[in-house]
């Protein structure tokens, strides 16, 4: 079953990946491949997790939609070498029993990445958004909204958001070729229903 992810977009970002209609082209379509793309995708995050009695020194990078966590060169216990996917996030953090969660480094860097995203989103690997409609709780902010009808990702829950409004991640980005549809619901508090084209499309819109 396709999975659903809706994210509000900056305007200058959505300027910079997407064309709007125009006298001339009728229709509303992607510049390049990329739709998302998560803060931190090039480089590593370098961060510390407690797993147990041991404080690990480890880093997280983007290697196409999964993360790959390693040991730092200064962490001296046995060396970590991680690929989690973003089913293997979902099910780390909402499967594996509470009692067991203290001892398991997936579990504990699952948790340490998505509260640092909470904190501040500048150096997180993931894409925050939503798996349902809730644009009118977030009207005051200006940007174009997006709704995405993913072929094979997963969004995963974040469980340690500070407020009510549940927020879900992808990791790194997202491209045309992750997506069976995409929708353009408008900017702010405008409500269309437009489909975006593929980079390279002409198919005009319906008159």
């Amino acid at each position: 079953m396709p999975f659903e992810f809706f994210r509000k977009e900056r305007p200058e970002v959505f300027s910079a990946r997407f064309n709007v209609p125009t006298a001339v082209n009728n229709w509303y379509g992607l510049k390049t491949n990329l739709i998302f793309r998560a803060k931190k995708v090039v480089g590593e995050k370098a961060f510390s997790v407690r797993v147990g009695r041991q404080v690990r020194q480890l880093s997280a990078s983007v290697s196409g939609n999964a993360l790959v966590v390693k040991s730092r060169p200064n962490d001296s216990r046995p060396h970590v070498n991680l690929r989690l996917s973003e089913a293997n996030m979902h099910d780390t953090l909402h499967s594996l029993p509470r009692a067991s969660r203290a001892d398991s480094i997936l579990y504990q860097v699952a948790k340490k990445l998505c509260q640092d995203h909470a904190t501040s989103s500048r150096s997180s690997p993931f894409i925050s958004g939503c798996i349902v409609d809730n644009f009118n709780q977030s009207r005051k902010y200006d940007g174009y909204k997006l709704h995405l009808t993913l072929k094979f990702r997963q969004p995963f829950e974040n469980p340690f958001v500070s407020g009510l409004e549940k927020e879900y991640f992808l990791i790194g980005s997202v491209n045309n070729s992750d997506c069976q549809m995409i929708h353009l619901y408008g900017r702010t508090n405008e409500n269309i229903n437009e489909v975006v084209n593929p980079p390279g499309s002409r198919i005009p819109r319906p008159r």
